[in-house]
């Protein structure tokens, strides 16, 4: 079935991308995907609620690739629309916490330096952090804005009137914080940015609105410390829906992982504003970093070793352990097998394979069944399954690679690889495999890949 986006933006080759679908793929990222036509709903959401900051996200996102592409980038780093995320916050953010104006000179040169000053970061943490900088580079960019602007004169900070509720709206709160994810906390701007994402993936649909709703229920729960005003205007709940979708894409999508995460941000964010800041996105961003982190504790310090995971789960007949070695932390993977493992007929059999194995979670739209892995970094062997245009982010081959593609099509920067298709990766090959119509593939892997999209924010 073909999707949406495809219909009505028809898939071009990579590095053929057009400029003008780069800028919609970087307002798409606002929510972590790579769509242009969820990126047309978050303009339109935006614009209901501003036209001012409709066109300072435009314009920032038109800025944010010609600025990484000034810093060398090229490729798959610009095609994600990930560049265009840090710079659309900082212009949305503008709009809502300064006085602005269409024919605010100034303003608009503010805009420009702040969008600069995010690309420039960006570009510094991907260079040396080795974790996923999500909006780091626009938190520290506002604040230090925020800090600024009374010994500066310029930007002037709003002043803004507390509103008056005298009890809980629920469908207000849920689809204000909904609309809150992009800086315009009203119904309509919700309910576009909610389809905007169900268009994209509807399981990130499902999670935005499960993360409004557990960022609502979880802000009253303790409105003792939290203003009955900023429940209702989403302000209590939005760090809940871009934590539910970004635990759930950066660690191994795990919706329990993904529900967790949306409760701790949530109750981070009065934590984070007694810390004399303003809060913004930066209880989603510690949430997901703190996840991520415990993934690492996991696989590092308490992965128990094959021979002993068999003896506690005797049960298991897979002897399936969680050691997150190629994928991201939380991910089931298996032991090197100590006899062999056949798979008679592998070809002829590939249409039933979809039913007939335990298929896990691996990036999104690609699911995972692991023939065994020998953890830390060695040698494994999988079976990936890709859903229709599913695409693994960017990566770097450390070891060897063997790969036979077994039903449908793969493709990545370097050409089309029917099936039948017999690809040798030597070490140092960097690409993106992608499928258009969905395909099964068996991978071996000399040594563990070294995923780099992730952390290009």
């Amino acid at each position: 079935m073909q999707s949406p986006v495809d219909a009505i933006f028809p898939p071009v080759e990579t590095g053929r991308v057009p400029y003008w679908r780069l800028v919609l793929r970087g307002c798409s990222q606002l929510c972590f995907q790579t769509n242009e036509l969820t990126g047309l709903f978050f303009l339109a959401a935006v614009l209901i609620a501003s036209p001012l900051a409709a066109a300072y996200m435009l314009v920032a996102a038109t800025l944010a690739p010609a600025g990484r592409m000034l810093l060398g980038d090229r490729g798959a780093v610009l095609e994600t629309g990930l560049p265009g995320l840090n710079p659309c916050l900082i212009a949305l953010s503008l709009p809502a916490f300064f006085h602005t104006g269409w024919t605010d000179v100034a303003m608009w040169g503010v805009l420009v330096v702040s969008v600069a000053c995010t690309v420039l970061l960006t570009r510094l943490f991907v260079a040396f952090l080795q974790f996923p900088t999500l909006a780091l580079p626009f938190l520290i960019t506002f604040w230090v804005l925020f800090a600024l602007a009374p010994k500066l004169g310029i930007p002037q900070p709003l002043a803004f009137r507390p509103a008056e509720y005298t009890g809980l709206q629920p469908l207000r709160a849920v689809l204000s914080s909904l609309g809150d994810a992009i800086f315009s906390p009203n119904i309509w701007s919700g309910l576009l940015f909610l389809v905007g994402v169900l268009l994209s993936d509807w399981r990130h649909g499902l999670l935005a609105l499960f993360g409004a709703v557990i960022g609502t229920v979880v802000s009253y729960y303790h409105r003792e410390v939290v203003d009955l005003a900023g429940i209702n205007l989403g302000l209590c709940g939005f760090n809940g829906v871009l934590t539910a979708v970004s635990v759930f894409v950066f660690c191994g999508g795990q919706l329990r992982l993904a529900i967790l995460g949306a409760i701790l941000a949530t109750m981070l964010t009065p934590a984070v504003v007694d810390f004399g800041v303003q809060a913004l996105s930066a209880p989603f961003v510690l949430t997901t970093w703190l996840m991520l982190a415990l993934g690492w504790v996991e696989h590092n310090w308490f992965a128990l070793p094959p021979a002993v995971a068999s003896r506690a789960d005797p049960a298991s007949k897979s002897n399936a352990t969680q050691l997150p070695t190629q994928g991201p932390p939380g991910g089931y993977r298996m032991p090197a097998p100590t006899g062999p493992t056949v798979l008679a007929g592998l070809i002829q059999r590939v249409s039933t394979l979809r039913e007939t194995f335990d298929w896990k979670p691996f990036r999104p739209g690609v699911t995972a069944h692991w023939l065994y892995d020998e953890g830390g970094g060695g040698a494994a062997a999988v079976l990936l399954r890709y859903e229709p245009g599913a695409q693994v982010a960017l990566h770097e081959h450390v070891g060897h690679e063997h790969m036979l593609v077994l039903e449908g099509e793969q493709s990545d920067e370097a050409g089309a690889y029917p099936a039948g298709t017999f690809v040798i990766y030597a070490p140092g090959t960097r690409h993106s495999p992608r499928s258009k119509d969905g395909c099964v593939a068996l991978l071996i892997y000399e040594k563990a890949v070294d995923f780099l999209a992730p952390a290009q924010t």
